[in-house]
């Protein structure tokens, strides 16, 4: 079972009082998507923007796979600030970006230092074969589908998966 953090990254890292927040969506879809054979967390920067609460996180939950979601570039400049802190405080871990930035601009996040792999199209059935992957034999992580610049599997129908579990956010709970 892999322990898995899924992080929205601050979408506005030049205004720091910016207080509108929306549940992650894509998230919370993706961590329904795996939390029957994986141990997962949300994390939203936009709620706790503090790197300090954030490592605090990590200490505590040691993730073994972090998943970004980025829509712009804009959230991609978090992700460029994280990704050193997170690889200096678990230093095995693996950084995964999905979304659509990674889908549209692979080689753009490919070529982050931090950035391990990206998963580009749908995530949820990709996000899966990667941790059922990660925990059986994970050379073969490079061969799936939707990772880096390999093919895309087909477009999934999200009627066959659950409904988001939006107990899986909660602004108002501890992190530790």
């Amino acid at each position: 079972m892999a322990k898995v953090l899924l992080i929205q990254p601050n979408r506005n890292r030049t205004n720091k009082s910016d207080t509108l927040s929306v549940p992650p969506l894509s998230l919370i879809y993706l961590a329904t998507a795996i939390k029957k054979k994986h141990e997962v967390k949300i994390y939203d920067r936009n709620l706790y923007k503090e790197d300090a609460i954030l490592l605090k996180l990590l200490e505590n939950y040691m993730p073994e796979i972090i998943g970004f979601t980025s829509m712009t570039s804009e959230m991609l400049l978090d992700i460029i600030h994280l990704g050193p802190i997170i690889k200096n405080k678990l230093k095995k871990a693996i950084i995964i970006v999905g979304g659509t930035h990674a889908s549209v601009e692979p080689d753009s996040v490919l070529n982050e230092p931090y950035v391990d792999y990206i998963i580009r199209g749908e995530g949820e059935a990709a996000l899966l074969e990667f941790c059922d992957t990660f925990d059986k034999n994970p050379k073969k992580l490079k061969t799936l589908k939707n990772v880096n610049k390999n093919p895309v599997r087909p477009l999934i129908n999200l009627n066959e998966w659950d409904n988001p579990d939006f107990s899986l956010v909660n602004v108002t709970s501890s992190l530790s």
